[in-house]
């Protein structure tokens, strides 16, 4: 389904390979037994797939877009960055049955951009920033216009986006604040909060830190760049909860599902 006429021409999924967007092939990688949990809970199909690969269809459809636009020449980004591309990339799956979108690994080229320049010396911000990315960049504004292309008439019935296995450190002090978990004022990696985790609402000053960190602000551009078919939702909400990684030197990985609220009820067909 593309965007009505009615939708900012440059965030529709056509115009993603004209701002530097390409599929990528790949792996999902295995999604941890408390996402599993958690998503069984939430009536979202499982794919029967141990390693959730790329998988056709409307149950687990994971995508890969690779950022691939080159740098705009003589920018001192050019100059501090090992290719000729910023290589922000966003690995999702989306549920349509489930109306659920998972987001599995995800670094915005504005990340990349400064990643490569951010330095004790100098910084890369403002206008300096927005010069060296494409104008379509946001995780939300290309993960809206993918789930808008593969969810077609049932765009409207987003509900759950999961963060996956989130390892911002940020975020995880964050969290951990919130759940007293903190040790020194470091995060502790010890937090042992199992689904159904603690949810918060939007009244919540917990829930309302949690939705400006960096997994949840892009819940609200989400939002707004979406609102025309998600209708009014005043109900969200964010659950907090963590799980075992394979990883010998963590103890705890962090998850944050983000749900919406019931969508609006459609009207009956005439």
């Amino acid at each position: 389904m593309r965007a009505a006429k009615s939708d900012p021409p440059q965030w529709v999924y056509d115009n993603l390979p004209h701002n530097g967007w390409n599929i990528q092939e790949g792996d999902a990688g295995a999604l941890g037994e408390q996402a599993k949990k958690a998503m069984e809970s939430l009536n979202i199909p499982l794919d029967p797939s141990e390693n959730l690969v790329l998988t056709a269809g409307l149950t687990n459809r994971f995508i890969n877009y690779q950022q691939n636009l080159k740098i705009k020449a003589a920018s001192i980004v050019h100059l501090c960055f090992p290719s000729d591309s910023l290589g922000g990339t966003y690995s999702n799956m989306y549920n349509v049955n489930g109306h659920a979108i998972v987001a599995l690994s995800n670094y915005s080229p504005s990340y990349r951009a400064k990643q490569a320049l951010d330095t004790d010396e100098q910084s890369l911000e403002g206008d300096a920033l927005r010069a060296v990315v494409p104008n379509f960049n946001r995780w939300s504004d290309v993960v809206w216009a993918i789930w808008n292309e593969v969810a077609g008439e049932y765009t409207g019935d987003l509900r759950y986006i999961l963060r996956n296995s989130i390892n911002t450190l940020s975020t995880q002090y964050l969290i951990e604040l919130i759940e007293g978990s903190l040790k020194n004022d470091q995060v502790s990696m010890s937090l042992e909060l199992r689904w159904p985790g603690h949810t918060y609402n939007m009244m919540d000053e917990r829930g309302l830190a949690l939705l400006g960190s960096s997994h949840g602000v892009g819940i609200s551009w989400l939002y707004v760049t979406g609102r025309k078919y998600l209708g009014l939702r005043d109900q969200l909400t964010v659950t907090v909860f963590t799980g075992r990684p394979n990883i010998p030197s963590r103890t705890d990985e962090y998850y944050l599902l983000w749900d919406l609220g019931p969508p609006p009820r459609r009207p009956p067909p005439q």
